[in-house]
């Protein structure tokens, strides 16, 4: 069933989004993709070259901001049918995992129709999505019906996949993240904070496994995992007060080990992922708690408090993404 508006004021910390539930939606792909009008403001995308960050608000759309100057809102992707999951590639383009759609929706620059559907596998729903520095894309998803999910590889430019693994290690992936030899690192679990799991698949296209990661460290509800600038993992623990960026150097022998750095980040009321500036010293984490709607940048590792701070759209913040993109 799917979680009413009007609940989310009152949803746990630990399954605040569809992601942590069972949400439905149709099963199959519509026969057309019909996305309502974008609104653009008369500031607009003077240039492309211009850094944006995106933001997923449940249900609804993507808000797409300036990095620079006062922040301002630079275009609104409306149509969507439950976005969730942001990624963009080298080139720009940014991909959607659409819960309800269910599908993966990619959008060129400047962002105004969209540039391929990518289907999701029969009786599985998106959650996750990203893309190497290579344009593979991964993308996490989970059935409504068995509550179990998978990863699907696809080749760069391709709607049909290269690979798809499964694992009862970690059976409810939800977020991903690459690094620069293509491998890929996942986190999520079971559901409603009953068991939480960090993965990694090696191989990408040519995967045959996840292979599960161990932590010396408790992490309670892990959200957004990302790779450094140095090559080191980098997970958010949702369940932290405040919460807290742990990352790890490269695991050995199964495991991550202890934290080799720990990001605070002060003020922020709940946050479930972060994405990192082109540079990768600085990271953007949306607030998640309802009606707080903020965009919090801090720098990384350091944390903190935020370096800056500006208001975003009413609604309820998924994961954010930038452009130019982050690759480690």
């Amino acid at each position: 069933m799917r979680v009413s508006a009007a609940l989310r004021p009152t949803l746990s910390m630990a399954s605040a989004l569809c992601i942590f539930s069972a949400c439905s939606g149709s099963q199959s792909l519509p026969s057309g993709v019909t996305l309502a009008p974008i609104s653009v403001p008369a500031e607009g995308l003077a240039q492309k070259s211009r850094p944006l960050v995106f933001v997923s608000i449940m249900y609804s759309q993507i808000d797409v901001y300036q990095q620079t100057g006062m922040n301002k809102l630079a275009k609104t992707i409306k149509g969507q049918e439950n976005p969730q999951g942001l990624a963009v590639d080298s080139a720009g383009d940014l991909f959607v995992a659409n819960t309800y759609g269910p599908y993966v929706s990619e959008y060129a620059p400047p962002y105004k129709k969209v540039a391929a559907i990518i289907p999701a596998a029969t009786g599985q729903e998106p959650v996750g999505v990203a893309v190497s520095k290579d344009g593979i894309l991964a993308v996490t998803s989970y059935s409504t019906a068995s509550g179990l999910g998978n990863v699907t590889f696809y080749p760069k430019g391709s709607t049909a996949a290269c690979a798809t693994i499964a694992s009862d290690d970690l059976p409810r992936p939800v977020f991903d993240g690459f690094d620069l030899k293509d491998n890929l690192y996942v986190d999520g679990g079971p559901g409603f904070g009953s068991g939480v799991a960090v993965g990694r698949i090696k191989g990408a296209c040519k995967a045959k496994k996840l292979e599960l990661l161990m932590t010396a460290n408790s992490l309670s509800a892990p959200g957004g995992i990302k790779v450094d600038r140095t090559g080191d993992i980098a997970i958010m623990n949702q369940g932290s007060s405040p919460v807290t960026i742990y990352t790890y150097n490269p695991p050995k022998k199964h495991s991550l080990g202890k934290p080799v750095s720990t990001t605070q980040l002060d003020g922020l009321e709940y946050g479930l992922s972060f994405a990192f500036t082109a540079s990768g010293d600085q990271l953007y984490a949306a607030d998640s708690y309802f009606g707080v709607d903020m965009m919090r940048e801090y720098a990384y590792p350091g944390g903190g408090q935020a370096t800056n701070q500006f208001s975003i759209q009413g609604g309820y913040p998924v994961d954010q993404a930038t452009a130019p993109a982050f690759f480690p």
